[in-house]
């Protein structure tokens, strides 16, 4: 039995003649004691490009693929149970993340993907400093 538990939230696209507009990250999606705002960024990559290859001690984090291809690779540390999961502009959703699971995402596209992420910690900034992130060599 694998022991990783990621969520997903399927999302609903609501499309007209002018384009679509989704409700992405919303609350509910992390557990309540970590509801409180953090952060939001946007990460691209190229074809074949891994980002990632990394996991958080405390922060979660939730994904949405804006545009492109890819796929979510995940390892539990303890375990060693992996888990991989397609994203698709074209099948939206948003995938959580608990803190302690390895993950990396790669472009699996031909066009370059704009991935956006949110994550539960405002104080955590995304640099070489950051003593939350663990970085490990994985997926390539």
């Amino acid at each position: 039995m694998n022991s990783i538990k990621i969520k997903q939230f399927e999302l609903t696209r609501h499309k007209d003649q002018r384009g679509y507009l989704e409700e992405v990250f919303k609350p509910y999606m992390l557990p309540d004691e970590n509801q409180e705002f953090g952060q939001c960024f946007l990460t691209t990559a190229h074809p074949g490009i891994v980002k990632g290859n990394h996991w958080h001690h405390q922060k979660y984090e939730l994904f949405y693929l804006v545009k492109g291809k890819a796929t979510v690779y995940f390892k539990d540390l303890d375990t060693q149970d992996t888990l991989e999961i397609q994203m698709s502009e074209d099948e939206p959703k948003v995938i959580q993340i608990p803190p302690k699971y390895l993950h990396a995402i790669k472009n699996t596209g031909s066009d370059d993907f704009y991935l956006m992420i949110y994550t539960d910690k405002a104080s955590m900034e995304c640099d070489i400093d950051d003593m939350d992130t663990t970085y490990i060599k994985w997926i390539e």
